[in-house]
């Protein structure tokens, strides 16, 4: 089993760095160290027990209880979450286990890094009932920002991606249900934090006059483009490829409803803008000021993200890409008139 004293053998130590990947020792000790979580979990878990046989109400629960629960939870599944990603790893390919690539290592690192954190204010809880944790973390806690290329590619890399953001979105909305289940306090606000941002129902036909291509562009960056005879052309097919055009722009009234409420604004960098994603529709990079939920996707305060959409594959029988692309953006000369998305 990787993580124990046992020294890996000659091949897997040639088969790891073929494959570009990094030794997890120190993922192990994390392992271990964490597992004082399913501790924590365990002690939360007899504590809802005795609270529904006494009928007790989550409502009214002392800060300090529903705290016990919820920071629990947050370690147990943080834990959990690096545990099966490193055993992924190991299972997809045995020839290297007790080496990962470096993305699974930052990922896993990540959750381990907040276990300890949050067994500890379990803990100071289960003693303090009027500890309030809200008083300390912003609440519903966001899993660390994914690393992308977590599972192997694969023959279609765009049923992959798909796959892969899937489970992201699954996991983060498991993560906060857990949360809001321990401390039902929090839903009026998570609720919340989508009103505005639903789809305008009035939106232009693509043969109407109220129609503008440009629309998905970043509106600083749109005159620019506009000059741009590829850039025409290239928006221009655009359009003529993708299968629903009503969603495409459903997700930009979202995202235009975001801004006008203040609740998301143009990124930066140094200082300076970022300004637009470097491929057709050359869409603005955002950063969100407060949380909010677009195309169903709740997005955290701090995070960056554009809206890529791309039918670059289409002609070759390829899928029409569209999707919140979020992550950390930095300046590049590159110019994509394909419109075709880039890790």
């Amino acid at each position: 089993m990787p993580g124990k004293a046992d020294e890996p053998s000659f091949l897997t130590r040639v088969a790891s760095r073929l494959k570009g990947e990094v030794r997890a020792d120190t993922l192990e000790s994390f392992r271990r160290a964490g597992g004082v979580a399913y501790g924590e979990i365990h002690a939360a878990e007899e504590l809802r027990r005795r609270l529904a046989a006494e009928n007790a109400d989550l409502w009214t629960l002392p800060p300090g209880t529903a705290s016990q629960l919820l920071c629990a939870w947050n370690a147990f599944v943080l834990q959990s979450i690096g545990e099966h990603l490193l055993d992924a790893d190991y299972t997809a390919d045995p020839r290297t286990a007790g080496y990962v690539p470096a993305v699974t290592h930052a990922q896993v690192i990540a959750c381990f890094d907040r276990v300890e954190e949050w067994t500890s204010r379990a803990r100071q809880a289960a003693g303090n009932p009027a500890l309030d944790v809200r008083d300390v973390a912003a609440l519903p806690d966001d899993l660390p920002e994914w690393a992308e290329g977590l599972l192997e590619a694969d023959a279609e890399p765009a049923l992959h991606e798909a796959v892969e953001t899937r489970l992201q979105r699954a996991l983060e909305t498991y993560y906060h249900l857990g949360q809001l289940v321990a401390m039902p306090a929090l839903i009026a606000a998570y609720a919340n934090e989508g009103l505005g941002m639903s789809p305008v129902l009035d939106l232009p036909a693509l043969d109407s006059s109220a129609f503008d291509q440009w629309c998905l562009t970043s509106p600083r960056e749109r005159q620019h483009w506009r000059n741009d005879l590829r850039a025409r052309r290239a928006v221009e097919e655009l359009w003529k490829h993708d299968p629903d055009p009503r969603r495409t722009l459903r997700v930009q009234a979202e995202i235009d409803a975001a801004f006008e409420a203040g609740l998301i604004d143009y990124a930066r960098g140094n200082g300076t803008y970022l300004g637009a994603h470097y491929a057709c529709p050359w869409g603005a990079v955002y950063v969100v000021l407060r949380a909010v939920t677009i195309d169903g996707r709740r997005l955290p305060a701090g995070r960056q993200f554009t809206f890529e959409v791309s039918a670059e594959a289409v002609p070759r029988g390829g899928r029409f890409v569209r999707r919140l692309s979020v992550g950390s953006f930095t300046p590049t000369r590159e110019i994509g008139y394909s419109g075709g998305p880039r890790r």
